[in-house]
């Protein structure tokens, strides 16, 4: 799943907070739940997809609570040397 895509999904902007995420995924998987009459199992399953995709940003930097739209970058140390290069 990508970035955007999850995005789309839950209704969010690039500067989501914990709570607007929480409070999307909530309303989202309520409405399209399996269980409840109308409920849509493909739709509640990326829905959920797309919440713990999005979470794992949050969760990066829990005291701020805000997403940045930054690659996550991985840093080597090789002798006296510093390499870094995005992780994918």
């Amino acid at each position: 799943m990508k970035y955007e895509q999850a995005l789309k999904l839950l209704d969010l902007n690039h500067n989501y907070t914990k709570k607007e995420l929480r409070a999307s995924y909530r309303a989202k998987s309520k409405k399209y739940h399996p269980d409840v009459n109308g409920g849509n199992e493909n739709m509640f399953r990326l829905i959920n997809e797309a919440y713990k995709f999005l979470d794992v940003g949050v969760n990066q930097n829990p005291s701020s609570g805000v997403v940045h739209n930054r690659p996550k970058q991985r840093v080597v140390y090789h002798g006296n040397s510093i390499f870094t290069y995005e992780v994918r």
